[in-house]
């Protein structure tokens, strides 16, 4: 009896190498996909059998292929992956408005500038026609300057309405994918499968969730088959009970009341999603409102100063208003370069009130450059906490990996123990197989 035992203990280590071997095999092959998480096998020992001297071992059985998955690892990449996402993408669309200002080389500054040297030279010499001609184009460069900024600023939000169309349906199919997972995960536990290829594919999808809508809550209801149930501020976005092919969808609408909603429920937003509705819902209508102030400044200014002086008609009247509409829109209000009201007394050579225009550049200088200033400024503070997020997640990212991939080291060493494991037992099947064919083919043979 003792003999039959010792072969089966030795096919269950037999066994055991084997499966080690396989999955060590499998790890090495999957080291550079993405998402894989490394497995190992548990091992426990099978329950002894009571001899006449007492309990025997049985060997080994494997109880499980477990992944090293840990959730409060996941957690910090996923907290760290939403913000980073959500740093970066204000960034990067904070600067895009700035490039579109094209300061200082050829933003408004310049044109601006022009524009009061213009009127300097028309002080000078107000009764030459080329010197008025200059002031009109300087004011439509001006104007055309504001208008092409305003443009530049409206199509980055068509371009960003666009971009988070695409990235509200992204969210939706991945969450369709995290429910069907659910489902298949579920299944094949319940047939006593091992599904640790669906569950890292469902960790892949849940990680893209986070960064790019956020994912604050990941709990596994393991009563319902290890499903997981998913929620971000409090609204549940998946759960066990979710069918993939009837699901509510995140929807976005600007003029909604929420904009964002998932099942009619607000979504507080965090990742690229959140940096998104948070550029066209907040940053992007203040910084052009504050152009549009820029703009009425500008030509509430020149025009009740133009208004003061006189131009050449006749007999001569006050002067036209300057500039005409908002940003998007602005326009020169006079045509021809005798509409220009120069002087203050109506003498052919009174210059005055071009010399009043040319002066009113330091207080319009110092406004647009404080609105330049102020930009340049968010946008440096966005850039610097771009790159602090980026910097968790990556530290955070390296700590998983540490716990999570495959280290081929690691897997060299546990060929080689799996490999002598199976040599021992292999060695122990044939010592046994010996042992019987003496027991059962030479037994009695002595004294025949």
């Amino acid at each position: 009896m003792s003999n039959f035992a010792s072969l089966h203990t030795a096919l269950t280590g037999l066994r055991a190498s084997q499966v080690g071997l396989d999955t060590a095999s499998h790890n090495i092959a999957n080291a550079n996909t993405v998402g894989f998480t490394r497995q190992r096998v548990v091992l426990t020992a099978r329950p002894a059998y009571q001899s006449l001297v007492g309990p025997i071992g049985t060997g080994v059985q494997v109880s499980d292929i477990a992944r090293t998955r840990d959730q409060f690892l996941d957690a910090r990449v996923r907290a760290a992956s939403a913000s980073s996402a959500n740093a970066g993408t204000t960034a990067e669309l904070l600067g895009k408005l700035e490039d579109v200002l094209a300061e200082p080389e050829n933003g408004i500054t310049v044109e601006l500038t022009e524009l009061w040297a213009a009127f300097e030279d028309l002080g000078l010499d107000p009764s030459n026609a080329g010197a008025r001609r200059q002031v009109i184009s300087s004011l439509e460069a001006v104007a055309n300057r504001i208008n092409t900024i305003d443009a530049g600023w409206a199509q980055l939000g068509a371009d960003t309405e666009q971009r988070l169309a695409v990235a509200v349906d992204q969210v939706n199919d991945l969450l369709r994918d995290v429910a069907q997972l659910n489902q298949d995960i579920a299944a094949t536990l319940a047939r006593e499968g091992t599904p640790n290829d669906l569950l890292d594919a469902r960790d892949v999808a849940i990680d893209e969730l986070s960064r790019m809508l956020g994912v604050d809550e990941v709990t596994v209801v393991h009563d319902s088959g290890g499903k997981v149930r998913l929620s971000v501020g409090g609204v549940v976005l998946v759960d066990e009970n979710s069918d993939p092919a009837a699901m509510p969808k995140l929807e976005w609408d600007p003029d909604g009341t929420p904009p964002l909603a998932f099942d009619g429920q607000a979504v507080p937003a965090l990742g690229e999603v959140g940096a998104l509705v948070s550029f066209l819902q907040s940053d992007l209508p203040t910084w052009r409102a504050d152009l549009d102030d820029f703009v009425a400044q500008l030509s509430t200014t020149l025009n009740t100063q133009h208004a003061t002086g006189l131009d050449r008609g006749t007999p001569p009247g006050p002067g036209k208003p300057l500039l005409v509409g908002g940003a998007g829109t602005l326009q020169v209000g006079i045509s021809h370069p005798d509409e220009i009201a120069a002087g203050l007394t109506g003498a052919a050579h009174d210059g005055g009130n071009a010399d009043a225009l040319a002066a009113l550049g330091s207080g319009i200088d110092d406004r647009i450059t404080a609105l330049v200033t102020d930009l340049g400024r968010q946008v440096s503070g966005a850039v610097r906490l771009a790159e602090g997020q980026d910097a968790l997640a990556a530290s955070a990212s390296y700590a998983r990996s540490n716990q999570h991939g495959v280290s081929l080291d690691e897997e060299m060493v546990s060929l080689v123990q799996y490999q002598r494991s199976l040599e021992a037992a292999s060695r122990m099947m044939t010592a046994i197989d010996s042992a019987l064919d003496t027991l059962i083919n030479r037994t009695g043979l002595v004294g025949r």
